[in-house]
């Protein structure tokens, strides 16, 4: 079973904080906080084909590269299929911020 203890969580009820590409599978594998791809040096590609989709987000005549960038994504990160269908993405501030398309509460132990 995977788990997010490999890398920070910075607030444990509001976000998963991407530190590392290598991290996004493990990060897209939960559906209870968005994550935020932090921008640092090391997922600047990460962040670069983020941007792309933003920029082709709208336009269908594009649609075809979007797709091929979804696929490059999924290839490169080793991603579920269909995780572009699970999550949402935006930019804030500078950063990626992916969230889940349907938010599972988190469980409460007793």
């Amino acid at each position: 079973m995977r788990t997010l203890a490999p890398f920070p969580i910075r607030d444990r009820l509001r976000f998963c904080s991407l530190l590392n590409p290598s991290q996004l599978p493990v990060a897209l594998s939960q559906h209870e906080k968005p994550v935020v791809v932090e921008n640092t040096l090391v997922n600047a590609w990460l962040t670069y084909w983020f941007k792309q989709l933003l920029r082709l987000e709208g336009n269908d005549q594009l649609l075809r590269i979007a797709w091929f960038i979804v696929r490059f994504i999924t290839q490169a990160y080793n991603l579920e299929d269909n995780w572009h269908a699970k999550w949402n993405w935006d930019e804030v501030g500078g950063k990626i911020t992916l969230t889940p398309t349907t938010m599972t509460p988190p469980r409460v132990e007793e």
